[in-house]
């Protein structure tokens, strides 16, 4: 789909702010902009990011060194990283061409909302050994982003389609996922039932960018890998058909018990734990 033209208020919005706020500063003021349209456009605009606002961005992967060897490979890895990158990708995490001005490649990134703060600097945590950087957008939103390497740029060709979209859910990833990685994606992305503000032992995934016979593919192999029975199902609403993976009656109770002990075991913080506790 095309994207609409720029206006001469945004143009002057980016004059006027772009060397103060990142593009991703920026993407919040402008609805419907992305980072790369942002980007972009700057560049043509003649404006660049002010000493501040790239600070702000790689302050700390400019203090971790910032540098990953090339030689490094998804498979080396520490599992524990392995599984944040995996249920970030089938969740909330994205990958994106490196920002930083003299940086090739991709990285990885996790953005929060406010609320999920403490959740997102978790995961930065767990992310470590990648030097992700980390900052607080103007929404207060907590975001930050790995080195560059090549791997990203590995790792996109399998998650992304051709048109750049995240919405991909290779089986062959499904499988290498653990109780850690099905975690966080159930975090990022899972809605928990509740009945009269009580929750439930049922809930769902939001796979709405799947073909339903994909989705139903992916429900089985999590079956199969972790012993509890999800489905995949599609529901027609306002026009659209929205497709979900479902945990029921009989699934959740299998799942919950080993997801509280994960969550316990990996010290995941408190502002998460109403997707799986009580």
């Amino acid at each position: 789909m095309p994207q609409k033209p720029w206006t001469p208020e945004e143009d002057e919005i980016i004059r006027q702010r772009g060397a103060a706020l990142t593009p991703d500063e920026i993407g919040l003021l402008l609805p419907g902009r992305t980072h790369r349209s942002v980007a972009n456009k700057k560049s043509r605009l003649g404006v660049r990011c002010g000493a501040t606002a790239l600070d702000r961005v790689f302050r700390c992967m400019s203090e971790a060194g910032g540098i990953l060897d090339r030689t490094l490979t998804f498979d080396a890895l520490d599992p524990k990283v392995q599984q944040v990158i995996i249920g970030g990708l089938l969740g909330d995490g994205g990958i994106r061409k490196a920002a930083r001005e003299g940086r090739r490649g991709f990285s990885f990134g996790v953005t929060h909302c406010p609320k999920q703060a403490d959740y997102a600097l978790w995961k930065l945590t767990m992310l470590a050994p990648l030097h992700p950087s980390r900052f607080v957008d103007v929404n207060g939103c907590v975001r930050g982003f790995t080195a560059s390497h090549a791997l990203f740029g590995e790792l996109r060709r399998v998650f992304y389609a051709d048109k750049g979209r995240k919405h991909k859910a290779p089986l062959e990833w499904i499988s290498r996922l653990d109780i850690l990685g099905f975690l966080i994606w159930w975090l990022d992305d899972g809605h928990r039932g509740r009945k009269n503000g009580v929750p439930h032992n049922y809930g769902r995934i939001s796979v709405a960018r799947l073909p339903l016979e994909h989705a139903k593919a992916v429900a089985g192999a999590l079956s199969e890998r972790f012993g509890a029975p999800i489905f995949a199902r599609e529901s027609k609403w306002k026009g659209t058909h929205a497709r979900h993976l479902i945990f029921n009656s009989e699934a959740f109770p299998i799942l919950k018990p080993r997801w509280q002990a994960t969550f316990k075991e990996h010290g995941l913080p408190e502002c998460m734990a109403y997707k799986v506790f009580p």
